[in-house]
């Protein structure tokens, strides 16, 4: 089989964030806030460095079981991992974009 990131591209998925008003696109910002927010209340309430991390780790973890899965199933079945590689993908983004955020702000408040 072919990589999930491969079929990703092929089916269009990175474009579905620019046709505005399109429900994909409502869907995939929802989805991509969302995560943003989960990743913004972890990154405030966790203590240790590692905890930090667990939520994008987790998301990571998940990314490859799709992967996987993109590789060995065929045929029609292999819609319900490509996705959640979609979902698990976007929702990193926006977990990654978060921890980013954070992390210049922090910067940027630390050095003043």
């Amino acid at each position: 089989g072919q990589l999930a990131i491969k079929q990703a591209i092929e089916i269009g998925f990175f474009d579905i964030p620019f046709y505005f008003g399109s429900p994909l696109c409502i869907a995939f910002w929802c989805i991509f806030l969302f995560s943003v927010a989960i990743q913004a209340l972890i990154l405030k309430k966790a203590k240790r460095k590692i905890t930090k991390f667990i939520y994008i780790l987790l998301l990571a973890f998940l990314m490859a079981v799709c992967e996987i899965g993109c590789m060995v199933i065929t045929g029609w079945d292999l819609l319900l991992p490509l996705f959640g590689y979609m979902i698990f993908f976007t929702m990193a983004a926006g977990a990654v974009f978060s921890a980013a955020i954070y992390f210049i702000y922090n910067k940027i408040k630390n050095s003043c």
